[in-house]
């Protein structure tokens, strides 16, 4: 039960940052940053938002290797 409520509540610190700042796109460093979840629970939570269109993701290259940056969707408030 301690585990789901974790999980609900990093959820919402990520989509809550993500949602205010629909203009600007964040690495996965700068979530894990302002939000303090770790990374493997980041990417975890993302690839979840951005399967139900809450985050979409660019990806930029940089020769054999490539950064991902999500953003939020526009809410529909």
């Amino acid at each position: 039960m301690e585990k789901k409520k974790t999980e609900l509540i990093n959820s919402y610190k990520i989509l809550s940052l993500l949602k205010k700042n629909t203009d600007y796109y964040f690495t996965i460093t700068d979530i894990t940053h302002f939000t303090g979840i770790s990374r493997y629970r980041t990417e975890h939570i993302l690839s979840e938002f951005e399967t139900m269109a809450l985050v979409s993701k660019r990806v930029e290259h940089f020769g054999a290797s490539c950064r991902y940056y999500y953003k939020g969707t526009l809410s529909e408030e």
